[in-house]
């Protein structure tokens, strides 16, 4: 089952710097920074993502996993708690990510599941966990390395490419939408192979866009799963307490 990231866009004007892109050329830097700029404020601009405090998104998958639908809450700063059910709305998953642990519990596995990891040690996860764009990272220090690629095509659509490297071992290429400025196509590489991700009809909450179609690709361009959103909803009153870990009984031993 996929955890997807909530495409938004926060990003510091600081970021937009000569010294964040890397050995590009001076044409190339000024290039790539109207295009990033122009992203920014196509999504919502920066103003508009600082409010985005909590996103509830609810939604279904229509590949590999019909009948499979879930609800995700994402809370700043990196919280996370996304639920899987089936048709009956029997649960099939639930976990989540805080600032201690990330943790899952799969009550119909025999026995049922119930197992937490130091958030140290859950990385992606936690990344996963932050409001941000796939293309945009909040710290300062991963914002580098922006290389302008050729043009290409998604779905039809004449896009920007542009790639960077945010830490060893690991590169993004991002795909934006010559016309909107969206982002269209994410691939990531690293050691453990590719993953594509393709986003697809925009609808604005607020005044903030969102993807409310993720199609997930394999290395080879073939489609694997797409998850639809049905429902998004910006800042619904959710207290911290709802990403804690589930309370668990423990087994009492035998006497």
């Amino acid at each position: 089952m996929r955890k997807s990231r909530i495409c938004t866009s926060l990003l510091a004007a600081a970021l937009l710097t000569a010294g964040a892109f890397g050995a590009a050329s001076s044409s190339d830097k000024i290039e790539i920074e109207r295009i990033l700029t122009a992203h920014v404020k196509a999504m919502g601009d920066v103003r508009g993502w600082e409010s985005v405090q909590l996103v509830h998104q609810r939604g279904h998958f229509e590949i590999k996993q019909p009948g499979v639908k879930f609800d995700e809450w994402r809370r700043r700063p990196g919280l996370m708690r996304i639920q899987w059910v089936n048709e009956r709305r029997q649960s099939l998953l639930d976990s989540g990510c805080n600032a201690e642990v990330a943790w899952y519990v799969a009550p119909q596995q025999t026995p049922p599941v119930f197992q937490t990891i130091p958030v140290s040690q859950a990385q992606s996860l936690q990344r996963k966990a932050q409001i941000e764009n796939p293309i945009i990272q909040e710290a300062h220090s991963v914002f580098r390395n922006w290389e302008l690629l050729e043009e290409r095509e998604v779905e039809g659509a004449a896009c920007y490419v542009l790639s960077h490297a945010p830490w060893p071992n690991y590169k993004e290429i991002v795909y934006l939408d010559k016309k909107t400025y969206f982002l269209l196509r994410l691939e990531m590489i690293s050691e453990q192979g590719v993953e594509i991700e393709q986003y697809s009809d925009y609808k604005k909450e607020g005044d903030v866009y969102f993807p409310y179609k993720i199609t997930y690709l394999n290395a080879e361009g073939e489609k694997q799963e797409v998850m639809v959103i049905d429902k998004l909803r910006v800042n619904p009153g959710i207290g911290s307490i709802f990403f804690r870990p589930p309370a668990m009984e423990q087994e009492q031993p035998a006497k």
